[in-house]
This record gives C-alpha cells, structure tokens and sequence, in this order.
C-alpha cells in the first residue's frame, strides 16, 4: 500500500514549506519497474527528483542526499538553526537525524507507515541561481559545499555584472552568520546594504593628505575598523538575547535581512552609518580590545569556528583614493583604499573568512599585494587562491615580479 513521506529541504527553517513524496507500490528506475520494497535510496531520489522537478535546480539525482529525521511538525523550532549538513550532524540526536546511504533499499528506514505529523525527510542539494538574469549561471554551491568554503581562508569571486558574485554571498550568509559590507549601497542604488562604508569613504576625504600616507592609513582604519563593530556589537546583543529565551530563535537569515535593509528596521536612518560614528571616536587600541573582546564572545554564542566577512563591490576600492596608504614595504607603491579594507579584515582576531566579491582583473589582483622577494614566497600566497603548478606559478612571477 502506497504512503506519503513529509519533506523539508535543508535550508527551510518554515514547516510551510513541507512538500509530500508518494511512495507507490512500485517506482520506476532507469526504464524499469522496481517493487517498492526491492527499491534502494538511490532509485528513490530518481523517483523524487522526476516527480518534484519544480523543487529543484539540479538535472542528477545523485546530486541529492537524504536524511531520514523525526521532526514532529509542532515543533517547528528543532529547524530554525538548521541550514548546513554538519547543523543535521550537530543536531542528529535531537533531529533523530540518520544519512540515507544510496545502496540501502527504502524498506531498512520506512518499514511501516510512518506518522504523518512528523517530518520525515530532510533532502540536501546544491543550489543554483534562478532569477531571469542568472538562468544558468552556476553558483557557488555545486562547486563548493558550505562546508568547503568555510574551510578556507579567503575567497574572490570575479565575474561580470549578472553573473551571481552577490546571490551567492546572500546564500552563504543565509546559512551562517556574517558580516556583510558592500560599496554603492542604498540611497535609490539598485544594490542592497547599508551606506556606512560609501558615507565613511566620503568623509574620509576631508582628513586625507597627500603628503602623509601613514596618518592617512590610521585614519583609514579606524574608519573601517568602527564599520565592523558596529555589526559585532549588534550581532552579539542580538544573539545573546535570543539564547535567553529558549522560545525565540534568531537565524542568519534574519540577521543578513538587517543589514541587508537596515531603513526598513528604523524607517527613518540607515541605523548602521549612526553606529559607525560612534565607535569612530574610539582610540586604536580601545577598539582592537573590544574587537577582541567581542569576537571571543561570538564564539561562545554560537557553534561556528568562523566569522565570514563579506565585502561586496570591493572593485570599487580599487579606483578610491589611489596612492594614499602606506604599504608594509619601505619602498613600495602606495596602496587604495582596497588595501585598507583587507588589512582592517585581515587583522581581526577571529579566525574569520574573508569573502570579496567585484569585477576585480587579474593585474588589480597582483597590484593590491605588496609584492614577492622570492618565488616560493608568492607561491604560499598564490596557491590559496589558483590552482596553478610549481612551473605556472614561476611563469607567473617573472610577470609579476
């Protein structure tokens, strides 16, 4: 007798979006009919993916992975946190959460009717873009895993306009919380965000000299610096407020929609420049002690072992304010305003991934680096970001050099 299994795919923390799988007396599997009771899990993901097309953007079942849970559906809570494969794994026991291994038959994890209030499938897949401007266009997911991009320490997405760079980023910080800073913001702009960094590079010029590089380069960072606590700030009270009541539950999701539109928060000011202001009057040191202080609380508020910082448009900074930043280098070329977004960045104190994303060429790449002595030293460098052979990368610095 045929039944009905409750889906959920990863990523839907709303039980409205549950969508029911029929599991008949037989499925059909490359041509063939196969008696549901002699069906493995991977015949099933074809019969799942050939009768909910609609759910997914993927054209190979193989790219789907199940995971049978019992999730009663009054308890909409136990999914509000689960975004990631290793949020099922962290959560398995209380999700009753169990990897549904291709090879197995169907009948070794639903052998009687299960209960119809109940969640019974959490369905994995990588995800693609599907916006009229995008279609086709690849994202990041089917190349990485949340997993695999969190691994890492950077990440530079180049490509031209429409190409998916930012609702990638999105989807990232969907599934875990992040810092998201973007240039051309807001303001009538077509780009969403805050317009702390634009109004901070405007004000900025009237403090900037010509003649003094490093003042230039203090200023700069202190600047930024106040950018990024103020999301620190925010982000730890929010969640330290939310982990207080056991009936509240705050998501990334919600947090990128605050930054993402922060006057629909006041309907008055985009509440982010405000805090940016205020943590501008601190003295350097003063905010690398609350950077510090703030960051280490972060990570007893939540499981993640990074902070993901996103600077979106960063190509942007390429262009601003050429020649005004001391470099690291006695004598080298002064740096843009892009150098002082990476060092700000680069210099917090929380095992963070840095995330950029602009239509940055491959010569802007090189010039933002203060440069290589020697070619091994490139090599560690260059190695994170392409993957290029000990022979391609010495052709590389002989360009470069």
């Amino acid at each position: 007798m045929s039944f009905s299994l409750n889906c959920l795919l990863l990523g839907d923390t709303s039980f409205e979006k549950i969508f029911q799988v029929t599991v008949p007396d037989y499925i059909i599997a490359d041509g063939a009919n196969i008696p549901i009771r002699d069906a493995q899990i991977g015949q099933f993901k074809s019969h799942i993916l050939s009768n909910k097309k609609s759910k997914f953007s993927i054209d190979d079942p193989d790219d789907m992975n199940l995971w049978k849970v019992e999730i009663n559906t009054d308890d909409e809570s136990k999914v509000k946190d689960v975004f990631t494969v290793e949020d099922i794994k962290r959560k398995h026991e209380e999700l009753k959460a169990k990897f549904m291994k291709p090879v197995d038959l169907i009948d070794d994890y639903f052998s009687v009717r299960p209960s119809g209030k109940h969640v019974h499938i959490i369905i994995a897949v990588p995800t693609s873009t599907v916006g009229p401007s995008q279609q086709g266009v690849t994202q990041l997911y089917p190349f990485k895993t949340i997993e695999e991009v969190m691994n890492s320490n950077y990440l530079f997405l180049m490509g031209t306009s429409g190409s998916g760079k930012t609702r990638s980023l999105f989807e990232l910080l969907c599934r875990t919380f992040g810092i998201y800073l973007s240039l051309r913001a807001g303001n009538g702009s077509r780009n969403l965000g805050s317009q702390d960094m634009d109004i901070s590079i405007s004000d900025l010029g009237q403090y900037l000299t010509v003649n003094d590089p490093d003042k230039n380069t203090l200023i700069a960072l202190r600047f930024t610096r106040a950018m990024l606590l103020g999301r620190l700030f925010i982000l730890n009270k929010l969640l330290d407020f939310h982990n207080q009541d056991v009936n509240r539950n705050f998501t990334p999701k919600q947090w990128l929609l605050m930054q993402l539109l922060p006057t629909r928060i006041t309907e008055i000011e985009d509440f982010w420049t405000t805090i940016s202001y205020v943590f501008r009057e601190l003295k350097q040191e003063d905010q690398y002690k609350l950077i510090n202080t703030l960051t280490a609380n972060f990570n007893t508020l939540t499981s993640q072992e990074k902070l993901p910082i996103v600077i979106d448009e960063s190509q942007v900074a390429i262009d601003t304010y050429k020649e005004h930043f001391s470099t690291t280098q006695t004598e080298g070329q002064l740096r843009p305003f892009f150098s002082i977004l990476l060092r700000a960045v680069l210099k917090l104190n929380t095992g963070n991934f840095l995330c950029l994303s602009g239509g940055i060429t491959f010569k802007e790449f090189f010039s933002i680096h203060d440069g290589f002595y020697e070619c091994n030293e490139m090599s560690e460098f260059i190695r994170r970001f392409l993957p290029l052979n000990d022979e391609l990368i010495r052709a590389t610095f002989n360009i470069f050099q």
